[in-house]
């Protein structure tokens, strides 16, 4: 096993406390998050602080020395010590199960945007069990009441409209086939069968007049918000993935153009767009130039960071209410993020 394969366990004060750390999965041959709640959510403990936070502790230190002794998932924590795949899988919590389709999507090489689809679904499997006050249980367990259940959850709590329904539907239904692929016998059949998808109304994307372009110019208050506007028209770039995750590095002001990884494209392929005189000046003055080569452009703390770009669920609330404000928002839901790539479409030509 490579040297310091790992990541020291921590605690995590969520509502239901775990500890969580990383370590080498043989069987995945790749580092793999792991989340352990042992008894720290019992009720004698979370009735007494003092005590839930000293087991806390004992576990931290148990999982670090472990760690530090070269602690080996698939091999070590795993009565069946084949290490196969199938078996390991079978061992996986529902949320351990996701995590596992994620890393593998992303050691295939896809889009990270679609990555992304399979992280979020587990960011909010999680908060749904926070929410309904559920432990993670065994992916075998999963039944198509524990689906609807979610979904439902997400449309009550979440206020999501029926295509983000139908998506997460769809992305369960995906890591579940992938997960039968990799393990064969983990479902006689796949929980999401048979869920119908909700309708939904198709609409197009509109453009932004010349005056609604002034308008939004002239009254957005966020700086970060109007910059990834500008990166759309002037680019006319997919908001979502390219320009999301776009990193300083990938600008290159001398050569006058701007690179699109496939990893990030529609069409899976390298790309340029050009850098027009206008944009290069406004890149000049955002200050973005200034970070780092590797960071992304648009942070989650709304400035360039190294780890994470800003969610794109962020973006879109901004713009909702900027648009709210400049009572744009009643020119209907054919106007959104997107509207400013056909702008800009419309703008060049």
């Amino acid at each position: 096993m490579p040297e310091l394969n790992y990541k020291r366990a921590k605690i995590v004060r969520a509502k239901r406390w775990y500890i969580e750390f990383h370590a080498w999965d043989e069987s995945l041959q790749a580092v793999r998050r792991c989340r352990y709640f042992g008894d720290l959510n019992r009720k004698k403990y979370v009735n007494d602080p003092r005590e839930r936070e000293k087991l806390a502790q004992q576990m931290v230190r148990q999982y670090n020395a472990e760690l530090a002794q070269g602690k080996r998932l698939g091999v070590d924590d795993e009565p069946d010590r084949s290490g196969s795949i199938k078996s390991t899988i079978k061992k996986y919590s529902l949320l351990e199960a996701i995590d596992y389709v994620a890393t593998q999507k992303k050691n295939n090489n896809h889009r990270q945007q679609y990555i992304h689809n399979f992280n979020r679904l587990k960011t909010n499997l999680e908060k749904w069990m926070d929410a309904t006050g559920q432990n993670d249980f065994n992916i075998r367990l999963l039944t198509r009441e524990h689906v609807q259940a979610f979904l439902r959850w997400m449309q009550t709590d979440c206020a999501i409209g029926n295509k983000t329904y139908n998506n997460y539907l769809s992305d369960f239904s995906i890591s579940i086939n992938f997960l039968m692929n990799e393990a064969d016998g983990l479902f006689k059949k796949n929980p999401c069968d048979k869920l119908k998808k909700l309708p939904t109304i198709a609409t197009k994307h509109a453009a932004y007049t010349d005056a609604q372009m002034k308008l939004i110019a002239d009254h957005c208050p966020d700086p970060t918000l109007l910059l990834f506007i500008q990166f759309i028209y002037y680019t006319m770039s997919r908001p979502s993935t390219e320009v999301r995750f776009m990193k300083i590095h990938h600008i290159d002001l001398n050569e006058r153009r701007i690179f699109i990884p496939g990893a990030n494209d529609k069409n899976k392929a390298d790309d340029y767009v050009g850098i027009s005189d206008r944009f290069a000046q406004i890149l000049l003055a955002s200050g973005i130039m200034d970070y780092q080569a590797h960071y992304f452009v648009f942070g989650r703390d709304g400035q360039p960071n190294e780890t994470n770009p800003i969610a794109f669920s962020t973006l879109q609330r901004w713009h909702a209410d900027l648009l709210k404000k400049l009572e744009l928002d009643k020119l209907g839901k054919k106007f959104s993020l997107y509207s400013y790539k056909h702008s800009g479409a419309i703008s060049f030509y």
